[in-house]
C-alpha cells in the first residue's frame, strides 16, 4: 500500500506544480510569438534572414530535443532539475536580449533563451509518465495546458497594449518573461 500512497503523492505533486508554472509557460510563449519579431523588425530593422531564424527559434529548438535528452541522461541529471537549468539559462538570455544593443546580440540571445525553454515540454513527459498513472494524464496534462493558454491570452494583450504606447517597453516585458522563466524553474 505504501508504493500506492507514495505514486499518489508524487502525481499531485507534479499536477500542483505544473497547475502552477503553467501561466508562467504562457507568459513564454505569448512573449515569444510576437515581440522579439516586432523588435527586431521596428527597433533594429532587421533583414530578412535575421527575422526568419528569429520566428524560427522554437521549432529550432525541438529540433534539438534528442540531443538534450540524451545530455540529460548521459550527465544523469533529473527531467525537472534539468528543466530548471534550462529555464534559469533561458532568463539568462533574455535579460542579455532586453539589454543588447545590437541586432547580432539581440538576435543570438533571443533564440538561445527559446530553443533552452522549449526543451521543458520533451523533459516533462518523463516526469508525466512515472507519476501519473495511464487512465489520468490525459486529465492532468489538459489542465495545465488551459491554464498556459489563458497566461498566454492575458499577457499578450497586455505586451501588445505596452508596445503600443511605447516600442521601447519590450525591455519590461522581456523582464517579465525572464522573471516568468526564473519562477519556472523554481516551481
Amino acid at each position: 500500500m505504501e508504493p500506492l500512497k507514495a505514486a499518489s503523492d508524487a502525481a499531485a505533486r507534479t499536477f500542483a506544480r505544473d497547475k502552477l508554472r503553467a501561466p508562467l509557460l504562457g507568459v513564454l510563449e505569448a512573449g515569444w510569438q510576437a515581440v522579439p519579431l516586432l523588435i527586431a523588425i521596428r527597433y533594429f530593422n532587421a533583414p530578412e534572414n535575421i527575422k526568419a531564424f528569429i520566428a524560427g527559434a522554437g521549432p529550432i529548438g525541438f529540433l534539438l530535443t534528442p540531443i538534450t535528452l540524451y545530455w540529460v541522461a548521459r550527465v544523469q541529471a533529473t527531467p525537472s532539475r534539468a528543466s530548471a537549468c534550462l529555464f534559469i539559462l533561458s532568463a539568462v538570455l533574455i535579460v542579455a536580449a532586453s539589454s543588447a544593443e545590437g541586432l547580432l546580440l539581440f538576435t543570438l540571445c533571443i533564440i538561445g533563451s527559446q530553443v533552452a525553454s522549449v526543451q521543458y515540454g520533451p523533459l516533462m513527459v518523463q516526469v508525466y509518465t512515472a507519476n501519473y498513472l495511464a487512465g489520468e494524464r490525459g486529465r492532468r496534462v489538459a489542465t495545465p495546458l488551459v491554464l498556459t493558454a489563458l497566461g498566454a491570452i492575458c499577457f499578450s494583450w497586455i505586451a501588445g497594449e505596452l508596445l503600443d504606447v511605447r516600442m521601447s517597453h519590450y525591455r519590461f516585458i522581456f523582464t517579465v518573461m525572464a522573471v516568468s522563466a526564473l519562477l519556472s524553474a523554481i516551481i
